[in-house]
């Protein structure tokens, strides 16, 4: 497989292999928003909860991707690959608990919750299920 991806590249006229002003400009932004993260972090640890940390990432990070996707017209993804997606940590958890004798706690429980709270948001019929009904009664 190696080889013949190494073959794609090299004979593809269409792949530019040389980076141009504008590819450097991309790796430098992308740089510095990755390396500002590792940095934001440390100084974050000592000042903030870990709970507080996490949020605030998760929630920044939802709020850009909503409205990138606002931009490009686009809509987020609903269907069974978000309960696959939510199937992935919850089977960690029971099979860790099956298979390597670890202990469930409260906080294994309250993960699983708040997984399945957002991926509820994100799917959104959940929402607007509510809505109907509060708008009848």
């Amino acid at each position: 497989m190696r080889h013949d991806l190494c073959e794609y590249f090299i004979l593809n006229p269409a792949i530019n292999l040389a980076m141009g002003p504008r590819e450097w400009g991309m790796l430098l932004i992308l740089s510095v928003l990755w390396g500002g993260s590792f940095f934001f972090v440390d100084v974050a640890v000592a000042e903030l909860l870990t709970f507080t940390i996490v949020f605030l990432r998760v929630g920044i990070a939802a709020i850009g991707l909503h409205v990138v996707l606002r931009i490009l017209g686009e809509r987020m993804p609903a269907g069974f690959a978000i309960w696959r997606t939510f199937l992935i940590p919850v089977s960690a958890i029971i099979l860790g608990a099956a298979f390597l004798a670890e202990r469930l706690q409260t906080n294994h429980f309250i993960g699983m919750a708040v997984i399945g709270l957002g991926l509820a948001a994100i799917d959104g019929r959940i929402l607007k299920r509510l809505q109907r009904m509060r708008n009848r009664a």
